[in-house]
């Protein structure tokens, strides 16, 4: 009896700590993100550790009910790690209402666009840009090797789910309602309704498409 005690006492002390201090996390970091530019629109919320730069003349923007989870408190599949939103000198990254994404790496070089309803798994990565030249004379120098990487949009439509530990690479167009699967390397455009697997991802099933 005792002992039954003892642990529902322990168990409400742990739920009010985790409540406590999703509220604290809640609170920080939507005065983080606004004091580095963050343009929502309507409500939005970002729990855990995150990292977020906006460079000059960047633009971020959210539609309402932005949900953005980091470290391995709020998803188990982040395991720690911790979100990042990364957008460079004179980048955008517009994403739309209602959507979700776990300890996520978005790094902006030029425009990344994402619809309404997305849902990103934990440990995803979308980046824009090659971050370095293809050349390696280019490499051998800062200023050349960023001048002459290449820089190419990504562009998710709406109803799009995407699993975990996804890397979708530069000038990607994921149509609307289809599904990447877990791990999947992308690098070339997703039809809308399929879904799509593997390294480098390609169409395993075509989805029915439902008029709503």
């Amino acid at each position: 009896m005792e002992s039954g005690i003892v642990y529902n006492i322990i168990r409400l002390i742990v739920t009010l700590k985790e409540k406590v201090s999703m509220s604290i996390s809640w609170r920080y970091n939507m005065l983080y993100a606004k004091a580095t530019g963050l343009q929502p629109k309507g409500r939005f919320k970002i729990l855990g550790k995150i990292h977020i730069h906006k460079g000059k003349n960047a633009i971020f923007s959210t539609g309402e009910n932005f949900l953005f989870l980091s470290g391995s408190t709020y998803n188990p599949l982040t395991t720690n790690a911790h979100g990042c939103i990364f957008i460079m000198d004179n980048a955008v990254l517009e994403i739309g209402k209602n959507v979700g994404m776990s300890g996520t790496i978005i790094w902006v070089a030029k425009h990344i666009k994402i619809g309404n309803n997305v849902k990103i798994g934990g440990g995803t990565t979308l980046m824009d840009t090659d971050a370095h030249s293809l050349s390696f004379k280019d490499r051998r120098n800062e200023i050349s090797d960023a001048k002459n990487r290449i820089d190419k949009e990504i562009i998710i439509e709406d109803d799009v789910l995407i699993g975990a530990n996804v890397i979708i690479l530069k000038g990607v167009h994921i149509g609307a309602r289809s599904i990447i699967g877990a791990g999947s390397v992308v690098t070339k455009d997703v039809p809308e309704d399929c879904v799509v697997a593997g390294n480098p991802a390609k169409v395993v099933k075509i989805l029915k498409k439902v008029i709503c």
